[in-house]
């Protein structure tokens, strides 16, 4: 019984990430930031550096030091669906900000590192995107079923396994 209840959260789980298409809010993504050095030989140090300093800040953060051309990087970390890209380069370094785009979104934006954290921070104390995500939750959950589906039949049969089961157990 125990096992029945973990196995219809995971399909739960597996159900919100098909129908959300993995496009999962910052405070629930698996993957927040995902820092991508522009050439490895100039900008990896600054790249680890901002890298370690989100993670020290508790974020999910991943480092993408391949050698494959940048916009290789930036393609895979979209398909990734990370909330954040940072792409770092001279400007960043030299300047100590870095320029991030969100996802979903064409548009770079350049800031202070501590800014950027203290956005991060802000829209994860504010749970910035729950009501769009509860709202298509309660859309999936509560989606009426079509008039020429019969419940009964699956009804009964459920009813005389969880019988069956119970059986076992006296």
């Amino acid at each position: 019984l125990h096992r029945a209840i973990l196995g219809s959260l995971d399909r739960f789980m597996a159900y919100i990430l098909e129908e959300t298409k993995g496009n999962l809010p910052l405070w629930l993504a698996p993957t927040q930031v995902k820092v991508l050095p522009v050439k490895n030989e100039y900008h990896l140090d600054y790249a680890n550096e901002i890298y370690q300093l989100l993670l020290d800040e508790g974020f999910e953060v991943e480092l993408d030091s391949r050698d494959e051309k940048l916009g290789y990087r930036i393609r895979e970390a979209q398909m990734q669906k990370a909330n954040y890209i940072l792409v770092l380069g001279n400007n960043e370094r030299d300047e100590r900000t870095v320029t991030y785009r969100k996802h979903g979104e064409q548009k770079a934006t350049t800031v202070t590192i501590d800014e950027f954290v203290s956005m991060l921070k802000q829209q994860i104390k504010d749970k910035k995107q729950i009501k769009a995500f509860n709202q298509k939750i309660k859309k999936l959950i509560y989606k009426p079923l079509p008039n020429d589906i019969n419940i009964a039949k699956p009804l009964a049969l459920l009813q005389n396994e969880a019988g069956y089961v119970m059986n076992l157990l006296d």
